[in-house]
């Protein structure tokens, strides 16, 4: 079986102490370049988490606890 999508959470899986592991990004932009998608989805605000994970642009979708939807890339 293939997944083709990949749900995360941030604080505490992919981030300790709001902060992404060096090697946690790239590995996100192998599963991206693979053609899977990668959803952020956290109990942060979106103004928030723009401050503290500068790579969200790594994300197809983002659900915050705003409950918005933001489309990170076309």
């Amino acid at each position: 079986m293939r997944y083709l999508v990949f749900v995360t959470d941030y604080d505490g899986t992919i981030a300790t102490g709001g902060k992404a592991d060096d090697a946690t990004l790239p590995a996100i932009e192998r599963l991206r370049a693979s053609g899977r998608r990668v959803v952020l989805l956290t109990g942060r605000r979106v103004d928030d988490l723009m401050m503290v994970c500068p790579r969200l642009d790594l994300f197809d979708y983002v659900i915050a606890r705003s409950y918005w939807n933001w489309r990170c890339r076309e």
